[in-house]
């Protein structure tokens, strides 16, 4: 737990633990079920799944020790895979080993199969909403994905600017966007509402505090704020930052692999919406729902292509996806919508930006 919360895994995400060998149906009895009960009783915050031969995964998961199981049929010498029927209930199954190739370099990676019920069953590992704003979620703007265009950087701090106290920096600098970078922001409008202790915790100034999401250049998608005037009170351009107002709608830019494109030439229009086209360089998920309850979802792998409406925000549960309405295998199939799989409606769909990957034009998903 300690090493998953080291490296950036977020909070019910899967562990597959591992029984790499020949189990005998005996060994599984002594030593295999008490490791597992083990786990079972002391995880907290991630979920487990077992890892190994047809036998093991079956009666680990029989034994409520484990909700996923990744069969390792590949080693199909193994007395635990003769014989034995495949899990109830299998989510992954390793079947045959196959080689990649590109140029002269080559790769082997395992062919695996995932189960029906497993796909559908995706619910995306989402940060937590802080908790300074969870109580006024519903009721504050959603966040919206942005692009600095600004030629510097912009500190990203830990903390809020108390009310009428732009002077200062607060706290800690936890991200710094550069040129080009894209990040979530939404604005603190005033609403004067008042915490637990009946104090204001959002400043009364509308358009100049704003919350952020943005990669801290290390692999991990961070949480702060950053304020856009230098004195208290200002408005419109007078006070601002010089930065300020050279921050624009994700939606208005595009990257080549290296530096930005205006996106004006990008565009299709879709169900008499003009939305932008962004082709994913790996692949993502999507999901829809309410309330940041996940009530369909689905997988999008590289190469496709989404269509991001050009006046696209982000959820209010999930700040760091941005809405799209339209999705196609590659630039020349037809586009489709995103349906729920169960019902075959057609949803609203939120897709992964991928910004803990990477947020510069180089190395970004969405291109």
């Amino acid at each position: 737990m300690k090493c998953a919360a080291k490296h950036g895994i977020p909070h019910s995400a899967v562990i597959f633990f591992a029984v790499d060998f020949d189990a005998l149906d005996g060994e599984v009895t002594t030593n295999v079920l008490p490791y597992f009960k083990n786990l079972s009783g002391e995880m907290s915050g991630y979920r487990i799944g077992v890892y190994g031969p047809r036998n093991v995964c079956t009666r680990v998961c029989e034994a409520g020790y484990a909700e996923f199981s990744f069969v390792s049929d590949m080693s199909s010498g193994f007395s635990g895979n003769m014989g034995y029927p495949i899990p109830d209930g299998w989510s992954i199954d390793q079947i045959s080993n196959v080689t990649i190739t590109h140029g002269n370099d080559s790769l082997e990676i395992d062919n695996d199969l995932v189960s029906k019920d497993m796909a559908e069953c995706f619910t995306p590992c989402c940060l937590p909403i802080p908790e300074i704003t969870d109580q006024y979620v519903d009721i504050l703007p959603v966040f919206e994905a942005k692009t600095n265009l600004w030629q510097g950087d912009i500190a990203i701090t830990k903390n809020y600017h108390p009310s009428g106290n732009f002077e200062s920096v607060p706290g800690e600098v936890v991200a710094t966007v550069h040129y080009g970078s894209s990040y979530l922001a939404r604005d603190l409008k005033p609403y004067h509402l008042k915490d637990v202790e009946g104090i204001n915790p959002f400043p009364d100034a509308t358009g100049l505090q704003f919350e952020i999401y943005a990669n801290d250049g290390d692999g991990h998608l961070v949480h702060g704020y950053y304020t856009k005037v230098e004195v208290d009170g200002r408005t419109g351009s007078q006070g601002h930052y010089a930065w300020a107002d050279s921050q624009e709608n994700f939606a208005n830019w595009n990257s080549d692999g290296t530096s930005l494109t205006s996106n004006d030439s990008n565009t299709v229009v879709l169900n008499g919406g003009q939305c932008r086209i962004y082709t994913l360089v790996h692949g993502t998920d999507w999901v829809s729902g309410t309330g940041g309850v996940v009530s369909s979802s689905g997988l999008l792998h590289a190469g496709m292509q989404i269509a991001i409406p050009a006046s696209a925000s982000c959820g209010s549960h999930w700040p760091y996806r941005i809405s799209a309405s339209h999705w196609r295998e590659s630039a020349n199939s037809p586009w489709k919508t995103f349906t729920d799989r169960k019902t075959g409606t057609i949803v609203n769909a939120f897709v992964d930006m991928g910004l803990q990957y990477g947020a510069e034009p180089a190395n970004r998903i969405l291109r």
